[in-house]
């Protein structure tokens, strides 16, 4: 599968579940999700979506500081919105560039500077690093996610919320998909 269709196929699986959930459910916390809810995911989803859409425009995607927008996680109506954002602005994009993914495995960032002596260097090396990717690796990357994610979801919808419907497909990793086996023999 292409890289524009797969990103349509997988947000179109996310609108869906979007347009059949009622703005309860879709905000509702449920314990199989650690008390989070659908929205959450979903905007967790979306907002490493937008993080590239804006690190696509700087040169530099940092996925960790981006917006957790309340209004996206309580809403399916607003989230669907942003996936028509997502989706107008990857069917715009244009080639290939090369950016930089800023990241930082510092659990403990103020805890550092007193303990420096303590880090090991290979831990240390990631503080606040920029690694050379390019935007179709990220977008590669953000397939690769929302399927993650929709894995767990699909989880939640099926036990919670089992009048949804979802894809055979939903939160199937496109690999497992090509090279299923058939299921053990009993």
């Amino acid at each position: 599968m292409q890289l524009i269709p797969s990103i349509d196929h997988v947000l179109g699986q996310l609108k869906d579940v979007c347009l059949q959930l009622t703005a309860r459910e879709y905000a509702q916390e449920l314990k199989l999700l650690h008390n989070n809810s659908v929205g959450k995911h979903i905007r967790h989803i979306l907002s490493f979506y937008q993080c590239l859409m804006e690190g696509a425009a700087s040169g530099v995607v940092d996925y960790d500081n981006r917006e957790r927008r309340k209004d996206v996680e309580c809403d399916p109506i607003v989230a669907i919105a942003l996936i028509q954002e997502i989706l107008n602005w990857e069917h715009g994009v244009k080639g290939n560039a090369d950016i930089k993914l800023h990241a930082d495995y510092d659990p403990h960032p103020e805890s550092l500077t007193q303990q420096s002596s303590n880090v090991s260097s290979s831990f240390s090396s990631c503080r606040g690093c920029d690694i050379s990717t390019n935007l179709k690796r990220e977008m590669l990357y953000m397939i690769e996610h929302a399927i993650h994610h929709m894995a767990i979801l699909r989880v939640a919808i099926e036990v919670e919320f089992p009048n949804i419907k979802i894809d055979d497909d939903f939160g199937v990793a496109y690999s497992t998909l090509k090279f299923r086996d058939p299921p053990c023999a009993p």
